[in-house]
């Protein structure tokens, strides 16, 4: 350390040294102005390649952003589900898997890939309706995975799956393996991921997270947020028979039941459009489950319609 210091301070002495000399030979126009341009310039150019020479670090892309079979996993009709990383203790693998999901995954392929995480990589100041969200649901991880459409879990193969389901699930047991998979590391230094019969790492799928979208022939008005926030939370509150509705809605048929609801699928999907395919067997709600903002708008074979802010 001292023998870094004490290199940085003479390329600063010299530097300034240098710089001095260059502006006392312009004062007294030793130099022209071409000259003068080319010196200044080189100087600085100089000074910033050799300070910024140890920060700059090269990988390739190619490498990096390659597909392979986990990000295949994921990214398979990645708007049909979300993925999340459960915030909870573990050795030193699940420990790595965290960091490398929040490092890597999370900020750069799964952007790449168009991948959908529950997880937000740069979020500094939690918005103000999200942190009531959160808030009301506290700690029932169960429940915001079942209602934000987190199909999709990172954890560990073996007994990780049985602690879910024992200490998370532990009347339904909804979580089961889905795929296993190892991490390594190439020769440049890139570490990536494949999918291995006996690998240590497993995506792992919550069976009972709610579709991207559905049909319902049952729904309830619910104007106050207060009011709404806490019947999500209940355990009584079903939210694959029944979703709430923040605006008046004519009431459902009394005789209707979710038993038959019709089906609704995918036609496309992009940023600012949505398209869906629906055959409705009674008068129903369509639910998408993204976040509600009032700039979108609804056409039903092409005709204009309401679009209600709905809480799953």
């Amino acid at each position: 350390m001292a023998r870094f210091s004490t290199t940085e301070v003479g390329w600063s002495v010299f530097f300034l040294f240098a710089s001095v000399v260059a502006v006392l030979m312009i004062s007294y126009r030793k130099l022209s102005t071409t000259q003068a341009v080319v010196v200044l310039a080189g100087i600085l150019t100089w000074d910033l390649w050799r300070a910024d020479q140890p920060w700059i670090q090269y990988y390739d892309y190619k490498e990096k952003y390659a597909n392979n079979g986990v990000l295949e996993v994921l990214a398979k009709n990645a708007h049909e589900h979300r993925f999340s990383m459960p915030p909870l203790g573990g050795d030193r693998n699940y420990s790595f898997y965290q960091n490398f999901y929040g490092g890597e995954w999370l900020q750069h392929q799964f952007p790449f890939y168009n991948i959908q995480s529950l997880d937000q990589p740069q979020e500094p100041r939690m918005p103000a309706e999200k942190q009531a969200y959160r808030e009301a649901l506290g700690t029932n991880l169960v429940r915001l995975w079942e209602l934000t459409n987190t199909r999709l879990l990172g954890g560990m193969a073996g007994p990780f799956i049985d602690a879910l389901n024992q200490q998370l699930d532990p009347v339904k047991k909804r979580f089961r393996l889905h795929t296993r998979f190892s991490f390594f590391q190439s020769p440049s230094g890139v570490i990536g991921a494949r999918v291995e019969e006996n690998g240590p790492f497993a995506l792992v799928e919550f069976t009972g997270a709610l579709p991207r979208a559905k049909l319902y022939t049952q729904w309830q008005v619910s104007a106050n947020e207060q009011a709404t926030l806490t019947k999500l939370a209940d355990p009584a509150f079903d939210p694959h028979q029944v979703v709430l509705v923040a605006d008046s809605v004519p009431a459902p048929d009394a005789s209707a039941t979710n038993t038959a609801t019709g089906t609704v699928e995918f036609a496309s999907y992009a940023p600012k459009r949505v398209e869906l395919k629906a055959n409705a067997s009674a008068p129903s709600v369509l639910l998408l489950n993204d976040k509600f903002d009032p700039g979108w708008k609804v056409s039903v074979d092409g005709k204009l319609r309401r679009c209600y802010a709905a809480i799953s």
